[in-house]
């Protein structure tokens, strides 16, 4: 599958998919509520894996934002777009510019930091693993708490 940019503010296309930020946006809320069906359906590794998938898809939202206000990252740093196909969450993190914002936002929330711990610990490894109730459901939890969530504090930067 090849990706090629469009000319303007048109998406990126992925193979026959537009793939812009309304669409990462979209998938990160689509992914995440089947996870949680994958829940519902004691379908642990299942929910475990889509869960961060959602996080995955809100971070690529993130580096696309990013993109739109640092174009010249594209051009100054060689291996930039390579590293954007990335399923590695730490460098979407790096990506997406946000190491000092999430350094500052855990260094000052516990909460947020346990919960990132939680996800930062995936890797693509991670999607041969078996996962169990309280793994999965312990994930969720860390992505979606309204409070201290991985997503919610993604979706402010997004």
């Amino acid at each position: 599958m090849v990706a090629s940019r469009s000319t303007g503010q048109e998406p990126w296309l992925l193979g026959e998919t537009r793939l812009n930020r309304q669409v990462l946006q979209r998938l990160t809320d689509e992914r995440l509520a089947d996870a949680e069906v994958l829940l519902s359906a004691q379908r642990w590794t299942g929910a475990y894996y889509l869960a961060v998938y959602a996080v995955e898809c809100a971070l690529k939202a993130c580096v696309l934002a990013h993109i739109e206000t640092h174009m010249e990252i594209m051009f100054s740093v060689r291996r930039y777009v390579d590293d954007c196909w990335s399923h590695d969450i730490n460098k979407l993190v790096k990506q997406a510019g946000l190491e000092d914002r999430f350094e500052s936002a855990t260094n000052k929330n516990k909460n947020l930091r346990q919960n990132w711990q939680a996800v930062k610990g995936w890797t693509e490894r991670s999607c041969f693993e078996t996962k169990n109730e309280k793994q999965a459901k312990e994930l969720l939890a860390a992505i979606t708490d309204t409070a201290d969530g991985v997503l919610p504090w993604l979706k402010s930067l997004w």
